[in-house]
Formats: structure tokens, C-alpha cells, sequence
């Protein structure tokens, strides 16, 4: 058969070996359906930069491949990290009131698409500041001045003038008070000057609104400061003090220098968020000689409404958590 084989190709004028494209199409069969190089992808070549003649392409137009790998405690991507416990856990609960839940609606809005309101408030915080916003602010209604106060908070955080322009006179925007540093600080006086106030205003007998027949149209309580938020910012031993037992939601994240937590179980007796989250000085001994955490010394069990507690990239131990839940009927919620 082989020699009548290499015969019949003399005869036919071709070379008595066969090609592949031959044998190609005698064994189409055992050929896979699909391109070699999709079936078994061979990894990508490293691309080098290619020399381009004249000056090196400046730093600000050279994009980071890690620019997302670690995010610095100055950004808005953090300060959203840093607050979301407290805007969609503590900061509105589940039985708020219908002015609240208007502004978790607006801001923040789980939704990639901004509300129509919240553009107006953003346009009339890149339009004024300072004394314009002063001037801007008596017309915002309330529940809107604070959605300005969360999104500043994390987009443009205000200054100190801005801020006290936005609280109208008070220590709080409905309630709530959020202070971002480190060019911003929470004053200790601007909460002694509002009890002293509250206290001359309700010793005056000329008031008509202190008659004893005078209907009373909102409650003085429900207007107290509830949410405060520390952000970057530094907190004295002496402002701490001045803090009201009405506050029942606390964020002190990424202090810069170390406070007593002690004191503040008797300070803030009626909390029920409570979040330490970013600070480095969490991880130093109680005193000099000791090998005690901070956290494993706080009294936690003074704090009997607490549900919720941020510790993230905090020291938690195990008698942390031991300590945290003891005599509860639930577990307090850790964030970590």
C-alpha cells in the first residue's frame, strides 16, 4: 500500500509526503471547536512604557493603580466610611418623626441618583460661605439645614463660622451637631452659654410663654442636642464635661490626643450609640506599669439603653466583649 501510494503522488506531480493541511482535514475530528488560544489563555504580556521624547508627564496626570488600597483619614471617602454607622444606624431611628425621616430621604440617599432637592442644597453650598451663608441660612427650613449639615459633613466640611451660622443661634441643627476637623473644633462654652440662656429665659416672669394657662406648641426636650459627632477633631478633658446628658447617639472618631472615657458613662448616661472607631490611643495601656487596655476599663455596664457600639480597628478583646454585654438581656451590637 505504501508503494502504491508514493506511485500514484509521482504520477500526480506532488511530493510523496503529506502536509499538515492534509492531515488537518483527515483529522478535523480531533480538532478542538474552539480556538487554542481561548481554550488555554496565556497570561497577558507585562506591558513596558514606551519612551516618549521631551519632559517626564507630570505626577498629577499619572494614574495610581493603588490609589484605592489605602484611603487616607483627610478624604470624603473616608469621613463617608467613617460616619455611615452613624448616619444609617444611629443617627435616625426606626421610630423618628416625619421631619426626620424626610432628611434621611434626602441624605443619605441609597439611591445613585441625586434628589432634586439635595443639587439645590449642594449649589447653595459651593455659591455661599461665610457671611453669605449666614445670610442664606434663615431661609432653609430645618430638616433641610440638616441635610446640609450630613453632606458638608462629608463633602465640605464647614468652618466654625459656617457652623454656627447653620445652628441659628443654638448648639445643634435639629438636634444634631457634627464636627469635622482638624480646622474645626467643638467649643465647651457655646454649651454652657445655651443651659445659662435656657435658664434666664425660663426665670423671666415677663414672658408670656411661661404663663401658666400658655399652650406649649413644642416640647423643650424633643429641641435638645441628641446626636453629636467628633470627626478629626480635638476633644479637651473640659469640653467633655460640658457635654448634656441628652445626648443618646456619640460618635468620637479619629481623636487626635487621648480623653478620659471614664467620665463619660456619667456624663452621657442615655446613650445608645456609641462609636470610637479610628483612634490610635485606644491601643495604650490604661496607666504606666499596667497591662490593661482602655477599652477593658470603661464601665459599660453603666450604660443600660446601649445597642449599638463602633470599634473598628480598635483593640477588642475578649473581656471587652464579655465586659460590653454583661447583665444584658440582648447583645450590644459590635461594629468592627
Amino acid at each position: 500500500r505504501g508503494e502504491h501510494f508514493r506511485h500514484a503522488r509521482n504520477v500526480q506531480g506532488k511530493p510523496a509526503s503529506v502536509s499538515s493541511s492534509s492531515l488537518s482535514y483527515y483529522h478535523a475530528h480531533n480538532q478542538p471547536t474552539l480556538p487554542i488560544n481561548l481554550i488555554y489563555p496565556s497570561p497577558a504580556p507585562a506591558t513596558s512604557s514606551s519612551w516618549v521624547p521631551g519632559p517626564s508627564t507630570p505626577r498629577s496626570w499619572r494614574s495610581d493603580v493603588k490609589s484605592d488600597v489605602g484611603i487616607t483619614n483627610t478624604g470624603a471617602a473616608w469621613r463617608k466610611r467613617a460616619l455611615s454607622p452613624l448616619f444609617y444606624t444611629g443617627v435616625i431611628p426606626s421610630s423618628s418623626l416625619s421631619e426626620s425621616a424626610r432628611s434621611r430621604s434626602i441624605y443619605p440617599d441609597p439611591s445613585p441618583i441625586p434628589q432634586l432637592t439635595l443639587l439645590c442644597l449642594q449649589l447653595i453650598r459651593s455659591a455661599c460661605s461665610g457671611a453669605d451663608l449666614a445670610e442664606v441660612v434663615p431661609y432653609i427650613p430645618l430638616h433641610l439645614r440638616r441635610v446640609l449639615l450630613r453632606y458638608t459633613a462629608i463633602h465640605a466640611p464647614l468652618s466654625q463660622t459656617e457652623l454656627d451660622a447653620l445652628c441659628q443661634g443654638t448648639t445643634h441643627v435639629g438636634t444634631e451637631l457634627i464636627v469635622v476637623g482638624p480646622h474645626n473644633s467643638v467649643r465647651g462654652s457655646s454649651f454652657r452659654k445655651n443651659d445659662h440662656t435656657a435658664h434666664v429665659h425660663h426665670d423671666d416672669p415677663s414672658d408670656p410663654s411661661e404663663s401658666w394657662d400658655a399652650v406649649q406648641t413644642q416640647d423643650s426636650e424633643s429641641l435638645a442636642l441628641r446626636y453629636l459627632a467628633i470627626l478629626s477633631s480635638p476633644l479637651s478633658a473640659a469640653t467633655m464635661l460640658t457635654f448634656p446628658p441628652t445626648i443618646t447617639h456619640l460618635a468620637l472618631i479619629n481623636i487626635p490626643h487621648r480623653i478620659s472615657l471614664q467620665r463619660l458613662p456619667t456624663i452621657c448616661p442615655l446613650l445608645v450609640f456609641l462609636d470610637l472607631s479610628y483612634n490610635a490611643w485606644l491601643y495604650a495601656l490604661q496607666a504606666v506599669g499596667t497591662e490593661t487596655p482602655m477599652l477593658e476599663e470603661l464601665e459599660w455596664g453603666k450604660w443600660r439603653r446601649l445597642e449599638v457600639v463602633g470599634l473598628r480597628e480598635c483593640p477588642v478583646t475578649p473581656k471587652v466583649l464579655l465586659e460590653l454585654n454583661r447583665g444584658r438581656w440582648e447583645d450590644v451590637r459590635v461594629i468592627r
